[in-house]
This record gives C-alpha cells, sequence and structure tokens, in this order.
C-alpha cells in the first residue's frame, strides 16, 4: 500500500457535525469522526491566526480593522518593511498552512482567488497592491494543522473555567462550561469512541433544549462568518486536491510498474461509478482514488466494506448524510449496492432495498405509507420483521458480509462471487456465453463464470484468484487476443507508455498537463471520474463515430509530433547513424526491417489488403547493402520522407483500438 498524501487526513469542517435526534443515535453513536469535523480552533480571529503562522511581523497591526457585527468585513497593510516582498508572506502561509499548494492570494476587487492574467509566469501577483490581505489570511486553510488534528487537542479547546467562564489557558478565550465536550462525551482515546454521556431525549425543564444532546448541537453549531470562511477554504482545498487527483491518476496509469493494478484500478472506478460532478468534492474523490488503488489486487470482501462507507460514493447517491428519522427512507444507495455493486437484478428484489434504505437511517420507526413492499419478503432479507442497523462498523461489516456470502443455491457460490466475476470476463475477456446443453446457475451464469466465482470465493475474495482464471482462460481470453475493443482512454494511456511519455516527468510539458489530457479524453467521451451514471461506462456504446475521429486526431497530431521530431535529418546520413537512433524500432534483434508499429501493436498490427508491408522500412534497401546502385533513397531527404510515410501508416493503424 502507497503512503496518502498528508492532505487525505484532512476532514472537512461542518456545521452540524453532531446530530443524535434519535434514541439510537444518542445510544448507540460512535461521535469521534463527528466530533474531530467541528470548526477548529473554536476562536480563530485574524490575530490568532498570524501568530500561530509567525507572521504579525509581516503587517502593520495597528492598520487592522475588523468589523465588530461581521467578521467577514476587515482590512489589513502590509509592513513597509515587506513592501516588495510579499511573495514571502504568500511563501510562508503555504509552509505553514496549505502546505501541498500555494497559497492563494485574494483580489480587493473581486474577493476570489487572483489568477490569470494578474499572475506571472512563475505564478507570483504582478501587482501585490490588489492583493486583499485580511481575505488572503482568514481564507487560507490550515492544512497542516487540521490534517494532523486529535481528539485531544478538540477537547482541550472546548474546557471551560466554570467561575470565570473563559478558557484554562488563556483567559481572552469567553467560553460556556456548557459547552465543555469533556463533561458531554465520555471519550475513549485508545478505542476512539466519544459516546454521548447523557443520553436523555429532554433536560432538567423536560424540553429538548436543556438535553445534553442539544445542547451538543448547537454549542458546536459555527457562526455565519466563520461558516463563510471554512467554505471559502474548503473551496481553495479541493480545487488544489483536483489537481493532485489527476497528477496521480496520469502518474499511475502510465507508470509500466502499475500495470495490472491501475488496470484493476480503472475497472473498480467504473465497477463503483460516482460521477464527480453528482459529488463535488475533489477530496472525497481522491480518498476513493486511493482506496481503490490500493485494494484493486487486494481482498474484494475489504474492499466492498471500504465502499459501503465511501464518502464519495454514498454522496452520488444522496446517502452521504443519514436522513432524520420522521422521514421516509432514500433508497438510492440501498437500490444501487444490490444491483450495480454485489449481487445484480436476479439476487434482490423490492423488499431487500426497502430493508437496506431503513437500515441506512438508524430508526426504531418509519414514515414510510404502507405499501405491499414493506411487507414483501426480500430475497436476501427475508424475515418481514427484522430491523437491519448500520451504525456501528461491527454492524456495517456484519450487513456487507451477509450480502456477499448469500446464496441462491447451497451447491453455487454466492451470488456476489458470480457478479463479480461476470463483470471481470467483460472487462478482459470474451464473456462466457450459454450454449445448448450447459446447465445456467441460478442466476443465469455459464458454467465459467461459476468457476471463477468458486475459485475466486475459495480464496476468500481474493481478486487475483478472479483474475488468474480468467487470463488462463484459453477459449475466451488466450485466444481471443486481438479481438476485443479497447477503451478510448486507453487509446491515449497506451500511447503514452508506448512512447515512454510517462507522467511524471512529461505531464507538464509538451501541453500534456492535466487539462489537456481531460480535454481529450472528453472528446472521447470517458473524462476520468466522470462517468455518464452510476452503470459506469459500456465498451459497446462509447464508441462513436465522433469519438473514432477524435482518437485518429490523436494519434495524428500527437503521436506523430513525437515520432517526427525525435530524429535529425543526419539520423539518416549512414546506417550505423540510423540504427543507433532507430533501433527501437526494429522487428527483430537481427531483423533489417524497422517500424513504428512495434512500439504501437507489437503482434497485433492489422495489414489492410494491398498495403501489407507499407508501415515498415527496409535498412537493407534504404542503404543499398547489396549494392545495386538504385537511387530510390539516395539521400538522407529521401530515406526521411521514406520513413515517415510508414510512420504516418503505423500511427492510423485499427490496432490501437483492439486488444
Amino acid at each position: 500500500m502507497r503512503p496518502p498524501k498528508v492532505f487525505v487526513s484532512y476532514l472537512r469542517r461542518s456545521n452540524v457535525a453532531v446530530n443524535l435526534w434519535s434514541s439510537e443515535r444518542r445510544e448507540k453513536r460512535n461521535n469521534w469522526k463527528d466530533v474531530l469535523r467541528i470548526p477548529y480552533p473554536r476562536v480563530d480571529s485574524i490575530r490568532r491566526r498570524l501568530g500561530r503562522w509567525g507572521l504579525e511581523s509581516a503587517f502593520e497591526m495597528t492598520s487592522l480593522y475588523v468589523n465588530p457585527d461581521n467578521e467577514l468585513d476587515g482590512a489589513l497593510q502590509v509592513h513597509a518593511s515587506y513592501l516588495g516582498r510579499e511573495e514571502e508572506i504568500l511563501d510562508q502561509l503555504t509552509a505553514n498552512a496549505t502546505l501541498f499548494y500555494r497559497a492563494p492570494a485574494i483580489s480587493r476587487s473581486t474577493g476570489t482567488r487572483i489568477v490569470g492574467s494578474m499572475l506571472d509566469a512563475d505564478g507570483k501577483v504582478t501587482d501585490p497592491s490588489a492583493i486583499d490581505w485580511y481575505q488572503t489570511v482568514m481564507q487560507a486553510t490550515d492544512v497542516k494543522a487540521i490534517a494532523a488534528l486529535s481528539m485531544e487537542q478538540v477537547v482541550a479547546d472546548w474546557r471551560c473555567n466554570a467561575s470565570s467562564r473563559t478558557h484554562p489557558d488563556d483567559s481572552a478565550i469567553a467560553c460556556d462550561p456548557a459547552c465543555d465536550l469533556s463533561t458531554l462525551l465520555t471519550i475513549d482515546y485508545e478505542k476512539q469512541t466519544a459516546m454521548l454521556t447523557d443520553t436523555s431525549q429532554t433536560g432538567p425543564d423536560n424540553t429538548k433544549f436543556t438535553a445534553p444532546w442539544y445542547v451538543l448541537r448547537e454549542c458546536v453549531r459555527a457562526e455565519e462568518s466563520r461558516q463563510t470562511f471554512e467554505v471559502n477554504r474548503y473551496n481553495h482545498f479541493k480545487n488544489a486536491v483536483k489537481g493532485e487527483l489527476w497528477d496521480l491518476l496520469l502518474t499511475d496509469f502510465t507508470s509500466r510498474q502499475y500495470g495490472l493494478r491501475a488496470r484493476m484500478t480503472f475497472f473498480f472506478l467504473n465497477f463503483y461509478a460516482t460521477p464527480s460532478s453528482n459529488v463535488n468534492d475533489d477530496l472525497l474523490m481522491y480518498k476513493q482514488y486511493h482506496t481503490i488503488f490500493d485494494g484493486a489486487l487486494g481482498n474484494w470482501r475489504s474492499l466492498s466494506y471500504q465502499m459501503f462507507v465511501d464518502g464519495a460514493l454514498r454522496k452520488s447517491l444522496d446517502q452521504l448524510e443519514e436522513v432524520e428519522c420522521g422521514t421516509a427512507p432514500i433508497e438510492n444507495f440501498a437500490r444501487e449496492w444490490f444491483e450495480r455493486f454485489t449481487v445484480g437484478l436476479r439476487a434482490h428484489n423490492e423488499g431487500d432495498v426497502k430493508i437496506l434504505a431503513r437500515g441506512l437511517m438508524n430508526c426504531k420507526d418509519h414514515a414510510e405509507t404502507w405499501n405491499e413492499d414493506l411487507k414483501t419478503p426480500g430475497i436476501i432479507f427475508s424475515n418481514t420483521n427484522e430491523t437491519v442497523w448500520t451504525l456501528s462498523e461491527a454492524e456495517q461489516k456484519s450487513l456487507v458480509d451477509r450480502i456477499l456470502d448469500f446464496r441462491m443455491d447451497a451447491g453455487e457460490p454466492p451470488v456476489a462471487a458470480q457478479f463479480l466475476c461476470s463483470a471481470l470476463y467483460e472487462e478482459f475477456a470474451m464473456h462466457p456465453e450459454l450454449r445448448e446443453g450447459m446447465m445456467a446457475s441460478i442466476v443465469g451464469y455459464s458454467p465459467d463464470v461459476v468457476a471463477c466465482a468458486r475459485h475466486l470465493y475459495d480464496h476468500n475474495y481474493d481478486v487475483t484468484f478472479a483474475l488468474e482464471h480468467i487470463l488462463q482462460d484459453k477459449q475466451h481470453f488466450k485466444d481471443t487476443l486481438g479481438t476485443k475493443k479497447r477503451w478510448p482512454m486507453a487509446v491515449v494511456v497506451g500511447t503514452l507508455m508506448d512512447f515512454e511519455f510517462y507522467c511524471p516527468p512529461h505531464c507538464h510539458s509538451f501541453s500534456l498537463n492535466y487539462l489537456p489530457v481531460t480535454n481529450r479524453l472528453k472528446g472521447l467521451g470517458m473524462t476520468p471520474f466522470e462517468p455518464p451514471d452510476v452503470s459506469g461506462w459500456d465498451l459497446q456504446t462509447v464508441w462513436t463515430a465522433d469519438r473514432l475521429t477524435s482518437a485518429h486526431d490523436f494519434m495524428q497530431t500527437f503521436v506523430r509530433r513525437i515520432v517526427i521530431n525525435e530524429y535529425e535529418i543526419d539520423d539518416f546520413v549512414s546506417y550505423e547513424a540510423f540504427q543507433q537512433h532507430f533501433d527501437r524500432y526494429r522487428m527483430g534483434p537481427t531483423s533489417t526491417k524497422y517500424s513504428v508499429s512495434v512500439r504501437l501493436c507489437g503482434d497485433l498490427f492489422v495489414h489492410e489488403v494491398g498495403k501489407k508491408g507499407n508501415e515498415t522500412v527496409d535498412a537493407s534497401i534504404f542503404f543499398d547493402f547489396a549494392g545495386t546502385g538504385d537511387t530510390t533513397y539516395s539521400s538522407k531527404w529521401k530515406r526521411r520522407g521514406a520513413w515517415q510515410s510508414a510512420a504516418e501508416i503505423a500511427i492510423l493503424n485499427v490496432c490501437q483500438f483492439v486488444c
């Protein structure tokens, strides 16, 4: 497993971090992660921020103005000693706060980040007087502090001296003793649990307003100005994470050391299709990518649990935040969990969906109007009187295991194992179809898929054993190589790898940083992290005439430019010079024939009728080894022209689109 970057530990600050409105939540909910999302530090004025980052001397503190009625309204001037050195302030903000991205300078005129023509070639602000320093400091995301935040720090931040009503360590910070987290919560730092100490529904006056759960909720609710600052900070942060995410994908997908892992990462990204536009949170998308990359060649049971609680997947299906008790369940996540992510269409019904949807709410009572589905036994959850809970980690894992272990027939492997093997066959081979005389499984899969599923399940859902079975399948894999359509993304990524155009270092040169690649893949209908919907991309429909044209354009522009620009005219002066430069294109260790197809297609090159061999050049003819006196290629210019013509034929060959 690859160590995650520091920002992966960052938790978005929440204005309503702790919600314990039902008895089930008050009694069973572990609030550890919720408490860690409370805005921190509780008091975070500009003076405290400057002090924390060692920046007081950079500003004229007598110029500081903060509207007492609206903390969003403020002003601050740079100290005279820092005029002309403003970039040093941004450097220090980056080093002490944002860490992995340049601290954004906020414009006085627009109130937004300074970009575009107001920056020079090195990304520095051309006119420092345009910077609003109050907003620049207040909108800086303290990644360093939040990513390393501990429960001890949060609890200490909320301590309060009851007699002085101030913080024990800083008398300048006023506080309310009723909001002291150390009394409201019972915390086990070793087990990482934070349970509500008093779970009463009402308080001393028999109303909810004095009940501990309500007091806790209101205490941690941030003021409106703080909420606005936290939103701005997170927007800057997630935009930076987006760049990191794209760099990571390009690095992984063009790295030969990650070949099969990257391929399986793409498979599971499509399997758990999560449109980024539905999530609108690049940190959640980054965390999902990291989870899938690490688990792509591991245990599917473990990966399934991680995806069951994955923030991006849940948010895309309206299940990130628990629905309040007394309202109707949201069924999107429950339905797709069965249909797309575990057992498919034939091993669940509306009864299962209803039970899981209610289980995701974690409420004793429900507000649904009675309908037949509520009393219809599920295929998996067949007891209509059963109440499913998903509050604790143990309950969540138990539920995932129950679905993954479910069998329609005792003599067959679990349906989920068959479902995954079927999807893997679709991805890597030709899907085994039922033929006359074959016996299908209860859910309709062929014997080959069932055999794969049994091999997978017998090895505790280790994905590599499913791959082993499929890649050793002579009929459906080995004998079909070169006949399966290739994903559009693979055409681009494969070409980058073919020409050793790896990221890094090349993804930020030759206009191949993540934005142009995004545009290229968008033209091919496969913008990464943006599948059309929860069904993911479909290889049978993703290719269209326009997308084929776009792919050919990519080959003609990008690949042709590499091939043409990689040599000098003097490389065609002699056989020795030609051999030294073009050895990578030699069609065999002793062959005198050379072709770009060696890098692009290998043995899968598709010869056009009447044009076989036009994609190659023969050095023995180029340089007249036989001494015939033939002048067809008598000059370096003629040889270069012939090589260029052969290269263009190879570049546009259909072999790029099959695997």
